[in-house]
């Protein structure tokens, strides 16, 4: 099984660095400042640069706000569909963004949850229909390995989380009836 899940994660990689993740030719200035013991607590413009790095793409950005006080921080991120993200690849897509990002999100200990959402119902059109949405509060993020978070694992290892109707369907067609949505 372990295997499986770590085949499955390079197999991710693989789509996302194929340009399923970002627009190929893109690239993004890397943050200077990472997340340590004892950093400065996280910044509008850190966050903006996180999401934009793990995209590989800042144009797919929507928004990524930061909220609250203390050790009550809140994060929501939003951002477009890649064009070239295909409904079979879109859980993938948002199971590589999700581990990454968040694991870093959480190495801050005034981070309560992260919420991200992937919008684009329909490939390669811009929309406001959401394709996909996770949510994550600091409870379930200190019992996640977020390594072991794939496309047939990201459902039962956050706190919320919802994928479009429409999608699922598209995709248990394309991949021969396999259901990909937990």
């Amino acid at each position: 099984m372990l295997l499986f899940v770590v085949s499955l994660a390079v197999l991710v990689s693989g789509l996302l660095s194929s340009g399923c993740g970002g627009v190929e030719g893109k690239t993004v200035k890397a943050r200077t400042v990472s997340p340590s013991a004892g950093a400065a607590p996280l910044s509008q413009d850190y966050l903006r640069g996180l999401v934009a790095d793990s995209l590989g793409d800042a144009n797919l950005i929507r928004r990524a706000d930061l909220s609250g006080e203390g050790m009550e921080r809140k994060v929501e991120i939003a951002v477009d569909r890649p064009p070239a993200c295909g409904d079979g690849s879109v859980e993938g897509t948002m199971a590589a963004f999700t581990s990454k990002t968040m694991a870093e999100l959480f190495s801050h200990p005034e981070i309560a949850s992260v919420t991200i959402a992937m919008y684009g119902r329909d490939q390669g059109i811009k929309g406001n229909d959401v394709a996909v949405r996770v949510v994550v509060d600091r409870a379930t993020a200190l019992e996640t390995d977020w390594s072991m978070i794939g496309p047939m694992t990201i459902s039962s290892m956050v706190s919320e989380y919802y994928i479009h109707p429409q999608i699922v369907e598209n995709a248990n067609t394309e991949n021969g009836g396999f259901s990909v949505s937990n």
